[in-house]
């Protein structure tokens, strides 16, 4: 960092939501530019703006995420960016002038961080919210097309349990009743599969409420949650919502690097994610793997697997959360009838976990959170024994005729235990993404996850399958100008 001779040092104030700091910063005229306050300030921002951290390409700084702030210099007042630098807090360079004239009239640099709308919590301007698949019907209005084909959101094209669909009608009339909001059916019918107690188990309008809940429970304003790269992107949406630091920790071989996370743990790591299949590559974490992680493990730190894909997954090694819950460790076990069940639109997910943390989680549980429709549905789920297997037959046959297509064009896919496959096209993916599109396939760019090139397809029908390899082939062939016409 150069520090110019010209420019004396220069006194601040910091104010970051009704709190105020001073210190004295110094003006940089080097590389970065701007004005630099020291750590004592900007530490004291980190539990409020906390983003993942980047590290610049030469290695020689690690930066995170700008953000926006107000600064006051006398009577005049404007917006700037900000960016933290190594261990210190750097405002733009467009600032430098104007300090220059508050050097001369001896008057205090002043930096507002109340945020664009001060009603409201700092993290309400860091939260993205999710972004889903393209559903069909929009793309049919957008295009004109008749016919499209959905393989982006890893639905269960099969479809629900006959089972499901006859107690969907039978309860169709009754809707006018408030549901039982404990579900003690469904928590009973899932107790005796899994061999857990009801206890032991809760019910969510899909698993991503049970994540909120969790986060709710456990997370504060500076703590941490440690989770893979690329992985769900709703652990970072609930560490934000709750002021929480994300530490991502990059896929080894598109996998998790489970002894990287474990190494990454602090004294303020609260929660560690593990997806399991994952999302988007479908890879999993074996059963020796986990078993090196318990190793050492604090008991400050509560395991999430995420277990959403779990009736898909194939390979001998794949360990069954649940058995940790028996064995009384610190984990919570995430599981949904949106998947396998092909349940995705009435939302049932639910978590396993000790009787005690599942207590504190019905704490925060909304009454009626589960709509009396998608109760009944789950259960006649859970009683067709032929759901399950069925679903995994079809699922099995795609992904090896798929893989073998692939095999064929030359292209690279990480080993799937779920039912979609992480694809790398060689092509920028929203060209491929544009191109199937316009021919009625839609799929997941693998942009949003930082895979520029790859694509994530999930596994249909024989028909379906056919139709995307029919029409990929013919979108990696395809010049992009020529894709929109």
């Amino acid at each position: 960092m150069l520090i110019s001779d010209r420019y004396p040092y220069l006194d601040f104030q910091c104010h970051v939501y009704g709190e105020c700091f001073r210190g004295t910063a110094y003006v940089d005229t080097g590389f970065n530019g701007g004005i630099v306050v020291p750590e004592s300030c900007w530490s004291r921002l980190w539990p409020v703006y906390a983003e993942e951290s980047m590290v610049l390409g030469d290695g020689s700084a690690t930066v995170t995420p700008s953000w926006r702030g107000l600064v006051r210099i006398g009577d005049q007042s404007f917006q700037v960016r900000v960016v933290c630098i190594g261990d210190e807090f750097i405002i733009g360079r467009e600032v430098i002038d104007r300090a220059r004239l508050c050097l001369h009239n001896g008057e205090h640099l002043v930096l507002d961080f109340d945020g664009p709308d001060p009603r409201l919590r700092p993290c309400i301007f860091r939260l993205t919210p999710y972004l889903p698949g393209k559903p069909i019907e929009e793309v049919k209005r957008e295009l004109g097309l008749d016919d499209v084909i959905k393989m982006a959101s890893n639905e269960n094209v099969l479809g629900p349990s006959p089972k499901a669909i006859e107690a969907i009608r039978n309860l169709a009339p009754e809707v006018f009743y408030y549901p039982e909001g404990s579900a003690p059916e469904l928590r009973k019918a899932l107790a005796e599969k899994w061999s857990v107690t009801p206890e032991q188990v809760i019910l969510g309008n899909g698993s991503d409420e049970l994540l909120v809940y969790i986060g709710l429970a456990v997370l504060n304003p500076g703590d941490q949650i440690i989770q893979a790269d690329p992985t769900f992107s709703e652990y970072r949406y609930v560490a934000t919502l709750c002021g929480a630091e994300v530490v991502s920790i990059p896929m080894k071989d598109l996998t998790h690097d489970l002894a990287a996370m474990k190494e990454a743990v602090t004294g303020r790591t609260k929660l560690l994610f593990i997806a399991n299949p994952n999302n988007p590559t479908g890879t999993i974490v074996t059963r020796q793997e986990v078993e090196t992680l318990w190793d050492g493990l604090p008991q400050h730190v509560t395991v999430v697997f995420d277990e959403a894909y779990s009736e898909y997954a194939e390979s001998e090694d794949y360990p069954d959360g649940l058995q940790y819950v028996r064995e009384d460790r610190n984990v919570i076990v995430l599981r949904t009838f949106s998947k396998a069940y092909a349940l995705a639109g009435l939302r049932v997910g639910y978590a396993i976990a000790s009787e005690e943390i599942v207590g504190y989680l019905n704490k925060l549980r909304q009454p009626f959170n589960v709509n009396s429709v998608a109760q009944a549905a789950a259960v006649a789920s859970l009683r067709d024994t032929d759901q399950v297997p069925r679903t995994q037959k079809l699922n099995s046959e795609g992904k090896r005729y798929l893989c073998e297509e692939f095999d064929r064009l030359g292209l690279k896919y990480a080993p799937s235990d779920a039912n979609f496959i992480f694809v790398d096209t060689g092509k920028d993916s929203k060209e491929v993404f544009q191109a199937l599109m316009q021919k009625g396939v839609i799929v997941r760019t693998g942009d949003i996850f930082g895979y520029p090139t790859h694509i994530r397809v999930t596994i249909a029908t024989p028909a379906m399958n056919q139709r995307f390899i029919r029409e990929l082939k013919t979108a990696l062939h395809t010049d992009p100008a020529n894709a929109q016409r």
